[in-house]
């Protein structure tokens, strides 16, 4: 319960209509971090020469060059000049980039919610309730286009979460 009103540190001056609408609020929330999900760059070709094309195969990388971007966002989230899958003529070889060597992106949430009860009779309440989701309206992307292929590679084209939800309630308790 919030400190205001009534008995509380702040607003305990104030006049009974005053103290009736700022007592007895309440906050909840749910905050989540979770660092996201590892992924390997795929060729769709069959460099390998060994029928693999349908399942992909890792793509090479070449020597020298650095996977990560400075500052990583959904129009290009790794270096993808860093990846080729181009061999000399008549020359066959597995991808050499190795598995889930990159990493998407994170989730970042805090839903918050702000609610009272309010007595109307002996056995009846009425319960407020504002509720906001996503309440810093943070973005979540998906992982980028990881297929060489791909007119997309490198780049995220849609979110995990949506924007932020406002919801009010009124709820009468009998």
């Amino acid at each position: 319960e919030l400190p205001f009103g009534a008995d509380k540190p702040y607003g305990s001056n104030l006049n009974s209509i005053e103290k009736g609408i700022i007592s007895g609020w309440q906050v909840n929330g749910i905050f989540v971090y979770q660092t996201g999900n590892p992924f390997t760059v795929t060729t769709s070709k069959d460099m390998s020469n060994t029928g693999a094309s349908s399942t992909g195969t890792y793509a090479n990388r070449l020597p020298g060059a650095d996977i990560q971007v400075a500052h990583p966002g959904p129009a290009k989230w790794f270096n993808t000049a860093a990846f080729s899958d181009v061999l000399p003529a008549g020359t066959y070889a597995f991808g050499n980039s190795g598995r889930n060597i990159l990493t998407a992106d994170g989730t970042v949430d805090f839903d918050f919610g702000l609610y009272r009860r309010v007595q109307t009779t002996e056995s009846t309440q009425l319960e407020l309730r504002a509720e906001l989701y996503n309440s810093m309206n943070h973005p979540d992307f998906t992982a980028p286009s990881a297929n060489l292929e791909a007119s997309s590679f490198g780049r995220i084209t849609s979110t995990t979460s949506t924007s932020r939800e406002t919801q009010f309630a009124v709820k009468f308790l009998f």
